[in-house]
């Protein structure tokens, strides 16, 4: 028998978005992001990990600078 976790079973988009609808904004995507990567040690060639959470804001914006390792699509 194999158990599969029923990811929409679980997830409601409008519960989770009932509680960040409010932070889900570019402006703060941005900001985060730069404060990401200010308190992150890089060389050029470094990219980062995507964790997988949430919908992809910060993934996006890593993926269009180049820097999303797993996860992004370039």
């Amino acid at each position: 028998m194999i158990n599969t976790f029923d990811f929409k079973g679980v997830f409601d988009k409008e519960v989770y978005l009932t509680f960040y609808r409010g932070l889900q904004n570019e402006e703060a995507t941005l900001k985060e992001v730069d404060k990401i990567l200010s308190r992150t040690p890089r060389k050029p060639v470094n990219r980062i990990p995507d964790a997988g959470c949430g919908f992809g804001r910060h993934s996006n914006v890593f993926s269009k600078k180049r820097l999303l390792r797993d996860g992004g699509r370039y």
